[in-house]
């Protein structure tokens, strides 16, 4: 029984280490300082941003946000451009953004959102986003004016990594090959999945 085990055992590290495993991990030392002090992060959820290039915010537009789950797209460039702010005053160590950055996935609204993440960046404060449902491969991006409500862009997991590359992306310590799940380094002793 215990040479069974033993065998059994053999198996499965041989199928982990033989690439059954999507994550790989990168050498995390580099370029990380030490924490010599509790790092102060600050997160935000679900701040569904949506391009102003997408309507025209006319009497359709406040309809169908008046009539859908409370959230305050109207005034999402507002509420960002305060949130960039807000985080330039506080000067934390990192900025997670968990999922629905944008409405519903619209190209714009990404690129956009993108730019106001940038701006955190250059201020010193790395920035980490993960996608939520709202974000990719959506079949509900649309543009909303008076005359017409119309399809939009939508971005694939690609492009999603590809557009929040800087924030998380591409300096992951370990990246899931399925998903667009990673793991960050904010100090040699503070990773943040």
């Amino acid at each position: 029984m215990k040479r069974k085990c033993q065998i059994a055992g053999l198996m499965i590290m041989t199928a982990l280490v033989s690439g059954g495993c999507a994550t790989t991990f990168n050498d995390v030392s580099k370029n990380l300082k030490p924490n010599n002090s509790p790092a102060s992060i600050m997160a935000i959820s679900d701040p569904h941003y949506y391009s102003p290039t997408l309507t025209d915010y006319g009497a359709k537009f406040t309809e169908i946000i008046n009539n859908s789950d409370g959230k305050d797209v109207k005034n999402s460039p507002q509420i960002i451009a305060a949130f960039v702010k807000e985080v330039e005053i506080k000067q934390p160590d990192a900025v997670v953004i968990s999922g629905d950055l944008t409405l519903n996935g619209e190209q714009a609204s990404h690129v956009e959102m993108a730019e106001y993440l940038k701006q955190i960046e250059a201020a010193g404060i790395p920035v980490l986003v993960i996608p939520g449902n709202h974000d990719i491969n959506s079949t509900q991006a649309y543009a909303i004016s008076d005359t017409e409500i119309k399809k939009t862009a939508s971005i694939s997991p690609q492009s999603f990594a590809q557009i929040y590359g800087s924030f998380g992306y591409d300096k992951a310590i370990s990246r899931d090959g399925s998903s667009l799940s990673y793991l960050a380094a904010l100090t040699n002793d503070i990773w943040l999945p």
